[in-house]
């Protein structure tokens, strides 16, 4: 997955309706837009991915000029990491280019608990052959572990030099809001960026996380910023009776999760995307009296994008 990095500015407060007037976008010191950055998702590296494959793509990636890579873990049993490890890249290194993203989890037998936090920390260094990560995340919330306990060995680990910027994924807005206030009252290291689901039909961020991260001053990273692959127009209503494909949505175990997080019609309805109504209502679009539409969700200038919202590269 390509995740897109981007600092949502919000409406002033008397805006009240996205529709309404926004900030301008954000400039750089020379008075041009600022662009998003690009960071390379590595999910798939060692499951669908093999080892000549990711290679490739990340080849590919950084000779178009991007340079950051996202990695966890958990992602294909430590293979994804491994593989990126054994790429010679330098990773963490004082004159590395490249920067190095990964996350510890409280799912399968670990915790966000401060053992199991530095027990993941340290394999993941081994297997990027790396001395410190660019960006360490809490890829999700551990509600059996006090947050403090988590925080406070998050610290210690940055003290420790193991890596460089704390993020957060996948917590709620009040959850973002109470560990920055912890972490300032008690002079641990703040959390920096947030990565979360946005795209054109996932967007629920916009009504109360993307004020708290401005509030804090957390860059936020969009990953799926596809849909994953539902806004590439790959999907079709018509083959909901069909053989369902190996994907994001079908074929793994984490199927259901992604099936959940994407809406249909309302906010409270739920069903995989790819045979949704919204999906439904797009192909008789495509399928009008007009004629068949020739472009996607991706291609038809004018339709959403994340670029098409106030946003900065950090």
């Amino acid at each position: 997955r390509t995740a897109v990095r981007c600092a949502r500015r919000c409406p002033p407060p008397e805006a009240r309706s996205l529709a309404m007037a926004r900030p301008p976008p954000p400039r750089a010191a020379s008075g041009a837009p600022t662009r998003p950055a690009t960071v390379l998702g590595t999910m798939e590296m060692g499951r669908r991915m093999d080892a000549p494959a990711s290679a490739a793509a990340v080849r590919a990636f950084l000779e178009r000029g991007h340079s950051e890579l996202d990695t966890a873990f958990m992602y294909s049993d430590g293979q994804s990491e491994s593989i990126l490890g054994g790429l010679g890249l330098g990773l963490g290194g004082g004159d590395c280019r490249v920067k190095i993203a990964t996350k510890a989890n409280p799912w399968d037998g670990k915790s966000l608990k401060p053992d199991s936090l530095r027990s993941q920390l340290e394999t993941s260094l081994k297997r990027l052959q790396c001395p410190r990560v660019d960006l360490f995340y809490l890829h999700a919330p551990d509600h059996g572990t006090p947050v403090e306990e988590t925080l406070r060995a998050c610290h210690q680990l940055h003290q420790e030099d193991k890596f460089v910027e704390l993020g957060l994924s996948n917590y709620a807005a009040w959850e973002v809001a109470e560990i920055c206030t912890l972490c300032k009252s008690n002079g641990w290291i703040l959390p920096t960026v947030y990565q979360g689901m946005y795209n054109a039909t996932t967007r629920q961020v916009e009504t109360e996380l993307f004020p708290c991260l401005r509030h804090f001053g957390l860059r936020f990273y969009a990953y799926n910023p596809l849909a994953g692959g539902l806004l590439t127009g790959k999907y079709k209503y018509e083959d909901k009776d069909r053989q369902q494909p190996v994907g994001r949505f079908f074929g793994n175990s984490w199927a259901e999760t992604y099936r959940s997080r994407v809406p249909t019609g309302t906010q409270s309805s739920w069903a995989c995307p790819a045979w949704s109504s919204w999906s439904r209502t797009w192909q008789r679009l495509r399928k009008g009296p007009w004629g068949q539409l020739s472009w996607t969700p991706l291609t038809k200038p004018g339709t959403w994008l994340p670029t098409s919202v106030p946003i900065t590269s950090a």
